[in-house]
């Protein structure tokens, strides 16, 4: 009897020893389905973020796409497309001069005070990346010389009989536009491709007067076209152009020309040690002409024809 409860025992025992691995694994099996729901959920809800993600920023590229840059810094403030391709820029130039003369109680040519050099607000910019544009009206005295030399004489220009009056009007009206770095066209109101220091603008020159030569022999501005175009990385410049033609330092109104006769401006321009870092790597050569055919007498530098207004051009104000 005793042997058959053993046996019974034993079965028993084993039973439910068998039974519970049994009971354990099933258990397990529930538990990892719940985590592979639990993970398909999060799998599923993750692929909706990233959805969503990407849509927005596919609606942020779009959007970038048509929202111009707006932009405020040393250079000015101006509006930029998205794209890169268009840009307007808003600048302005204003500086005030003193002149002194022992003279000025008995000339009343040469009368001493302040006055303002230069007063030009400035817009400038560039479309579809090729056609740059810069349109600078001038309320100052632009006192360059010999003032206006082309088209009607001006009643400013010859306010107390001093040629050195300039007028207010049109400095800078013209489009460059850069086809090929070796092919660009300028067209309009602008400085002939001649003088190094006169082809600095106004607001980079150590002075606010430029030097004799600049402001008495090489033409101001002109009307007029110009080809030009850069070599070898820049080391090579060259300029051609035509215009209507001004006395030396005379800068040209916004006018039909009086004459036929046109003025040719050539320049030539080597930088051959630009890149490089040393200290050669300013140093430039550079040779530039003008050459035109101008006869007639006239009545001061108001008249580009005018044998009087090239005599005046090299006078001081003095």
């Amino acid at each position: 009897m005793k042997t058959q409860n053993r046996l019974l025992a034993s079965i028993l025992l084993t039973a439910g020893i068998i039974s519970s691995p049994v009971i354990s694994y099933a258990a397990d099996s529930k538990e990892l389905e719940d985590l592979r729901a639990q993970v398909e959920e999060l799998k599923q809800a993750i692929k909706v973020i990233d959805r969503k993600a990407e849509l927005a920023d596919e609606a942020a590229t779009e959007k970038k796409k048509i929202t111009p840059v707006v932009r405020a810094s040393e250079d000015g403030f101006g509006l930029k497309s998205a794209d890169g391709q268009h840009e307007i820029k808003l600048k302005a130039l204003a500086q005030i001069d003193y002149r002194g003369f022992t003279s000025d109680g008995h000339d009343t040519n040469n009368t001493s005070g302040f006055d303002f050099r230069r007063i030009r607000p400035i817009i400038e910019g560039t479309v579809y990346n090729i056609y740059d544009f810069k349109f600078a009206p001038e309320f100052g005295e632009n006192k360059t010389g010999t003032g206006t030399s082309t088209g009607a004489p001006s009643s400013s220009s010859t306010v107390n009989n001093n040629p050195f009056k300039g007028d207010s009007g049109i400095v800078d009206a013209y489009v460059d536009a850069r086809f090929k770095p070796w092919f660009q066209v300028q067209a309009g109101k602008f400085k002939p491709d001649v003088g190094l220091e006169r082809l600095q603008g106004g607001g980079n020159t150590k002075l606010i007067e430029r030097s004799w030569v600049s402001n008495s022999i090489l033409p101001n501005r002109d009307l007029g076209i110009n080809v030009h175009g850069d070599f070898f990385d820049k080391k090579l410049h060259y300029g051609v152009g035509v215009y209507n033609g001004v006395v030396d330092g005379g800068d040209n109104v916004t006018t039909q020309d009086s004459n036929s006769n046109k003025e040719v401006a050539a320049r030539l321009f080597a930088n051959p040690f630009k890149g490089q870092d040393n200290i050669l790597e300013g140093l430039g050569f550079g040779v530039a002409a003008t050459y035109s055919h101008e006869n007639g007498l006239g009545n001061g530098p108001t008249n580009p024809n005018s044998v009087t207004g090239l005599a005046d051009s090299i006078k001081t104000p003095g």
